[in-house]
């Protein structure tokens, strides 16, 4: 679990800077930036990648065995939802920085990021598993 947990202290360092690099590609301070939306999403897509793949490894070892089908759903799940309720609070402390705002579209590209990460490891995990099957 440390990469994830690295990698929410990454994005919280980069929240708690009071002027984001989005002059940088063009866009001015207060303008909605389409590269803003995708840096949300692969922020939040690399997020739950690494909670699906952390949490995946601790039931493994604890199980001592492969993860049954289930198991690997709730992880999933719980992925997702955390990843979220990461961006929503990563919001509500960006509304604390001098400089920056909250953003209802930022949180949805957080999720939509997500949900790609998990949607891409369900996709993984089935084709393990059928794999292993055969």
């Amino acid at each position: 679990m440390a990469p994830a947990i690295a990698w929410a202290g990454v994005i919280y360092a980069f929240s708690s800077s009071s002027s984001p690099s989005i002059g940088a590609v063009g866009f001015e301070k207060g303008q909605w930036a389409p590269s803003t939306v995708l840096l949300h999403m692969a922020e939040y897509a690399i997020l739950a990648a690494l909670l699906v793949a952390g949490m995946r490894l601790l039931a493994a070892r604890r199980l001592g065995r492969s993860v049954p089908f289930q198991r690997e759903m709730k992880i999933l799940v719980l992925s997702a939802f955390l990843s979220v309720l990461y961006g929503v609070s990563d919001e509500l402390h960006q509304s604390t920085v001098a400089g920056r705002d909250a953003s209802v579209v930022d949180v949805i590209s957080d999720a939509v990021g997500a949900a790609i990460a998990v949607a891409a490891a369900y996709g993984i995990l089935t084709l393990l598993r059928t794999r292993r099957v055969k």
